[in-house]
């Protein structure tokens, strides 16, 4: 909820056009019915999302992901890894690594790409892209690979997202220009605040956090939402309600980083 008052805000201000993507590559956690809940919760908050256009659905670009991973293996920047994700933490643990996603455990180890159990990393041993996921055990894209590509594609010039997702822009970045080279479209990143449900742990659903489906549900309109929102993150003293409008001329923008 708070990062789409923070998009929607500053496209509004800025009379952007809000591009609308639902990431439900990996079919394993995006379930059809998380999927239906989040398009039907947008459709509620239609006061917010201000002037978006069609959803773009990740699940029904597969082909295209396909077809820039085959570019990569021609180009001989793909290499199979048996390594599970506690495998790979624990090397990582091991050889006392710091700011590397893969300690380059089966990069040398010719494994056939098409095996029952292995995913698909990049070769290449430039940080911070060495040993990247593309595609996993089971078949599911990354989330890297599959933004980076959606972002080109789309057009995507600005991207607003939360604190916790900073060190994901110069891998992101590096990505883009590594698969499109001179053609890469960069985008201007901006971050906006978390709310934490404890000093350490931001606000989830993983964590039992209340879901905005929940509270709308449960009678909450959308005017009380926002003021809510506005509450925890410091904007405004009390949760009272507060409509789009008031939003957007409360000073949100400078909480931007």
């Amino acid at each position: 909820m708070v990062n789409l008052l923070f998009i929607s805000g500053i496209a509004y201000k800025n009379q952007w056009t809000v591009k609308v993507r639902l990431e439900d590559h990996d079919k394993s956690r995006a379930t059809d019915k998380l999927c239906t809940a989040v398009t039907d919760c947008l459709s509620r908050l239609s006061s917010i999302l201000k002037s978006p256009n069609q959803c773009m659905i990740q699940s029904q670009n597969l082909l295209r992901y396909d077809e820039v991973l085959e570019n990569l293996k021609e180009r001989d920047l793909v290499f199979g890894c048996e390594c599970s994700r506690k495998q790979v933490a624990k090397d990582l643990e091991a050889a006392g690594e710091i700011g590397l996603s893969y300690p380059g455990t089966c990069k040398n180890k010719q494994l056939p790409l098409q095996g029952p159990s292995t995913s698909l990393r990049l070769k290449t041993d430039a940080q911070p892209l060495g040993g990247l996921l593309l595609r996993n055990r089971n078949g599911a894209f990354s989330f890297d690979f599959c933004n980076v590509i959606d972002d080109q594609d789309q057009g995507i010039a600005h991207i607003i997202r939360g604190l916790d997702l900073l060190e994901l822009e110069p891998r992101q970045e590096a990505l883009g220009t590594l698969l499109f080279g001179s053609v890469h479209r960069k985008a201007t990143y901006m971050y906006h605040p978390l709310i934490f449900q404890s000093k350490t742990q931001k606000l989830s659903k993983s964590l039992k956090g209340r879901s905005v489906e929940s509270m709308l549900d449960a009678g909450w309109d959308t005017p009380s939402l926002i003021g809510y929102c506005a509450f925890l993150i410091g904007l405004s003293p009390n949760p009272r309600p507060m409509d789009f409008s008031e939003w957007v001329a409360s000073g949100f923008q400078k909480l931007v980083q």
